[in-house]
């Protein structure tokens, strides 16, 4: 079945939900460029701060053009966080949530792109571009690679439009517990919608633009971020249940590709960039994540440093 009925587009009662963590100055640069109003009504913007520094002095200064619900979350880690904002955007009456992350901020028109689509797809889940915000002094290859950017259908949270009523009854069943520090959550949960009927859209006039910080241009970032796509696999298999003898099997089979995948990679490096090697080493390391995971381990990616205070 699908969940989609009959997407009202710009006359939808819609929010906007942001997931902090300590990132005040990036925050507010987000809060600057939402917009003032949506169909004539100020913007709703649900906060939930999980860091270990309140975020409300930076949320005071944009109290007076945007409706800002503010939470702290004592539970560390992404899911949540996640949660948290969704269940108040659904206890509020709102039909759909836009999500974007602290770490990004919109070009013009991006809300009314993501409802557009949602209207003319009929879609429960618009998904839209993310474009890394390098500068003149960053290396070319980084530029070439695309390896920042999502400019096609990737299911994640960063730039999201869901409709509510797609919510599985049981918040238990929103961003799993199981992935709050790790991540991977979000991955988990949007193919999951879409498995149970859920029909997915991909807005490419919906651009938000992200910050890229120095620790996201060294190779230990794309190293760890292959790792993780390999666990996230392996735990998403077993979180939902997957019998042994299959989740074995799969990860197996993922594993082989991400291997041949590396190995092609390797191959073109000499002759279409350099940095087909840095794409090789997130193959290769997907592969270790999927051993990983299959052994119980994981990484950790989400929540604070230091003991809050």
């Amino acid at each position: 079945m699908s969940f989609a009925s009959d997407p009202s587009g710009a006359t939808a009662t819609t929010c906007v939900a942001v997931c902090t963590c300590d990132r005040h100055a990036m925050l507010d640069t987000l809060l600057t460029h939402l917009p003032d109003d949506i169909g004539g009504r100020p913007l709703t913007l649900f906060v939930a701060d999980n860091g270990r520094d309140p975020a409300g002095p930076v949320l005071d200064r944009h109290r007076g053009r945007l409706d800002i619900r503010y939470d702290r979350v004592d539970v560390p880690g992404v899911s949540p966080a996640r949660n948290h904002v969704l269940a108040c955007a659904r206890d509020a009456g709102f039909e759909f949530i836009a999500c974007i992350d602290d770490d990004e901020w919109p070009a013009p028109g991006w809300l009314s792109a993501l409802m557009a689509t949602a209207r003319d797809q009929k879609a429960d889940i618009v998904i839209g571009p993310v474009r890394a915000d390098l500068g003149p002094g960053d290396p070319e290859w980084l530029r070439q690679s695309g390896l920042l950017d999502k400019e096609h259908l990737i299911y994640g949270s960063p730039n999201l439009l869901l409709r509510l009523a797609a919510l599985p009854e049981d918040p238990a069943l929103w961003f799993r517990a199981e992935f709050a520090r790790s991540g991977g959550s979000d991955w988990e949960f949007l193919t999951r919608l879409e498995r149970e009927g859920a029909r997915v859209a991909f807005a490419p006039g919906a651009l938000v633009h992200e910050h890229v910080p120095e620790t996201r241009k060294w190779l230990r970032y794309f190293l760890l971020r292959g790792l993780r796509e390999g666990t996230t696999f392996v735990k998403s298999d077993r979180v939902r249940g997957v019998a042994p003898a299959r989740r074995l099997w799969r990860a197996l089979g993922t594993m082989a590709k991400k291997t041949l995948f590396g190995i092609e990679h390797l191959l073109r490096a000499p002759f279409s960039g350099q940095w087909h090697l840095v794409r090789a080493g997130m193959d290769f390391a997907a592969v270790l994540g999927v051993l990983m995971a299959l052994m119980g381990l994981e990484t950790r990616g989400y929540g604070p440093k230091l003991p809050r205070r």
